[in-house]
C-alpha cells in the first residue's frame, strides 16, 4: 500500500476527528415496563495522535517505518452500539457491537504505544475480525459484549463475552490478570470483553465469592496461527495456554476490604491477596500476586542469541525459563483535599518481579506472550513509582497529571490531560505524553533499549467523545 502523504493524512484525520460542537446527543427508548426493559445507546469517539521521535537514531526511525523523518501521525474513529435489557429482575443481557478504523502515516504506528481500547485478551469465539488489515489502514469489527446473566437467589450466573476486573491499584493492577489496561492507555472507559462463565456467590452483606472461567485460544491472522498451523477466522479456538480459571474471595470489616485470589492463568499458577481501606481522607490500596510459570514461553533474556529463537507464542515452552517464579506488588495511597475545587493527589509504588535490572534485557521480555500477546504486563523494569494529580478548577474543565518512573533505569513518563465538557453527552480531551530517558540504538541483536521509557515517542493527542 502506498505511503500516505502528510497533507493526505491531515485531511483524513480531520474527517476522522469531526467537530466537537456536534448537535446534542439523543437516546432511543425501546421498551420500558415494570417487568421488562430494553435500552439502546452508544458512543462515537475520535482520536488524533501526533508522534515525535526527537532522540531516536536514523536506523531506529527506519525500524518504525518512518523513513527520513522523525515524526508521524495516527487517527482512530470508534463507534459502539449497546443494546441491553432486563426481564423480571432475574434475567439481564447485553450486546455491544464495536467498530474501529485506524489510519496512520507509518507502518508501525499502531503498535508504537497502547492508545485506545486496551490489548485484546485471548478469546475463543470468532466474534471479531479485521478487514482490511494493512500497514497504514485497519478496520476492526467485533462483538465486545455478548452476555446473559441469571439471578438464582444469592447466586448470579453470567455467561458470554463480558469484562472481568479484579485489580485495586491506581496505575498498576497486578491482580487484574484476565485482561487489563496499560498504564499509558488513553481511553480506559470500556475494558475488552472475554468469553467467560462467571458465578458470584453472596455469602453475606459484605462477603462474596467469585468463580471465573474464561475460554481463549490463539488468534488466527491471515489464516495462520502463531505456531505456524493453518486456521480459518470463523472457527472457534481453544487452548489451556490461553484460558483462565480463577477464584476470588472478598469481604469487608468496618472500613477495610480485603480478599484473596487464586487459580490458573494461561499456563501459570497464581495466588494473591489485596486490601483497601480508609483513614480519614486517605485511601490506601495494596495487592500482591505470586506467579509460578510452569513452562515459560518466549525467549530467555539471559542468553545472547534470543533474537534467533523466534517465533514466540503462548504454549511453545522454553527449557531455560521453565519453573519461573516471580512476585508483583503495589502499594498506593490517595488523599482528597477538603476544598471547594475538587483536588485529589495519589502516589503508588510498584514492584515487578517479572522485570529485569538492565535495559539490554527488555526486548526479550517485550517479545514474551504475557506482554506482546495478552498485555498482562506492560512494564519491563523492576521498581517503579507514580505520582498523580486530579483537579477540577471548573465543573466543565477537569485536569489530570500522572508521572511514573522506572527507578532503576532511570527513566520517566509524564501524562497530562485537560478535559472540556462540551455538553451533557459530548466531551473533548487534549493530552500530552512526554517520555524522559535514553533513546534506543541499533545493536548486534537488533533494536537495543537503553532505558524503558526512552523507547516511547512524544505523543500529543485530541480525543472527542459523544454519547447517545
Amino acid at each position: 500500500m502506498r505511503r500516505l502523504s502528510t497533507a493526505g493524512l491531515l485531511l483524513v484525520l480531520a474527517l476522522v476527528l469531526g467537530s466537537p460542537f456536534a448537535p446534542p446527543a439523543w437516546a432511543v427508548p425501546v421498551l420500558e415496563k415494570d417487568d421488562h426493559t430494553v435500552n439502546i445507546d452508544g458512543s462515537i469517539k475520535s482520536f488524533v495522535f501526533g508522534m515525535y521521535f526527537p532522540h531516536h537514531p536514523p536506523l531506529v526511525l527506519n525500524f518504525f517505518g518512518l523513513g527520513g523523518v522523525d515524526y508521524g501521525g495516527m487517527g482512530l474513529a470508534d463507534f459502539r452500539l449497546k443494546l441491553e435489557g432486563e426481564h423480571y429482575e432475574k434475567w439481564k443481557w447485553q450486546i455491544h457491537f464495536r467498530t474501529q478504523t485506524t489510519v496512520s502515516s507509518f507502518p508501525n504506528a499502531m503498535g508504537a504505544i497502547s492508545m485506545a481500547g486496551g490489548a485484546t485478551p485471548a478469546r475463543s469465539l470468532p466474534l471479531q475480525g479485521t478487514a482490511p488489515n494493512g500497514e497504514y489502514f485497519q478496520w476492526r469489527h467485533e462483538l465486545d459484549r455478548l452476555a446473559v446473566s441469571y439471578r438464582a437467589g444469592k447466586v448470579d450466573i453470567i455467561l458470554g463475552r463480558q469484562p472481568i476486573s479484579f485489580g485495586v491499584g491506581f496505575v498498576w493492577k497486578p491482580a487484574d490478570l484476565v485482561g487489563t489496561f496499560s498504564p499509558t492507555e488513553v481511553d480506559g472507559e470500556y475494558k475488552p470483553g472475554v468469553d467467560a462463565l462467571r458465578m458470584n456467590f453472596a455469602l453475606g452483606d459484605f462477603t462474596e465469592l467469585a468463580l471465573v472461567a474464561t475460554f481463549g485460544g490463539p488468534t488466527c491472522r491471515s489464516n495462520v496461527l502463531p505456531n505456524g498451523e493453518s486456521c480459518e477466522g470463523y472457527h472457534a479456538q481453544f487452548s489451556l495456554e490461553h484460558s483462565v480459571a480463577l477464584a476470588r474471595f472478598r469481604t469487608n470489616v468496618k472500613a477495610v476490604d480485603f480478599g484473596v485470589i487464586a487459580g490458573w492463568v494461561r499456563g501459570d499458577v497464581v495466588a494473591g491477596l489485596f486490601i483497601t481501606g480508609s483513614v480519614k481522607r486517605f485511601r490506601i490500596r495494596s495487592e500482591v500476586v505470586y506467579t509460578w510459570d510452569i513452562e515459560e514461553d518466549g525467549p530467555d533474556p539471559d542468553t545472547t542469541d534470543w533474537f534467533l529463537q523466534g517465533p514466540y507464542y503462548a504454549g511453545m515452552g522454553n527449557p531455560e525459563g521453565r519453573d519461573d517464579h516471580f512476585v508483583r506488588a503495589i502499594l498506593g495511597v490517595d488523599y482528597t483535599f477538603d476544598i471547594k475545587k475538587p483536588l485529589i493527589v495519589l502516589a503508588e509504588v510498584y514492584y515487578n518481579g517479572f522485570g529485569r535490572r538492565h535495559a539490554k534485557d527488555y526486548m526479550a521480555l517485550l517479545m514474551k506472550p504475557r506482554v506482546a500477546e495478552f498485555g498482562e504486563i506492560s512494564n519491563t523494569g523492576i521498581l517503579y513509582a507514580a505520582l498523580g494529580l486530579s483537579w477540577e478548577p471548573h465543573h466543565k474543565l477537569p485536569m489530570a497529571l500522572t508521572v511514573m518512573g522506572n527507578l532503576l533505569d532511570p527513566s520517566m513518563f509524564i501524562n497530562a490531560t485537560a478535559t472540556y465538557k462540551v455538553g451533557d453527552e459530548s466531551i473533548l480531551v487534549a493530552g500530552a505524553m512526554i517520555p524522559i530517558g535514553r533513546a534506543p540504538e541499533i545493536g548486534a541483536t537488533g533494536l537495543t533499549p537503553r532505558s524503558e521509557f526512552g523507547l516511547y515517542p512524544y505523543v500529543f493527542y485530541l480525543q472527542w467523545k459523544m454519547y447517545f
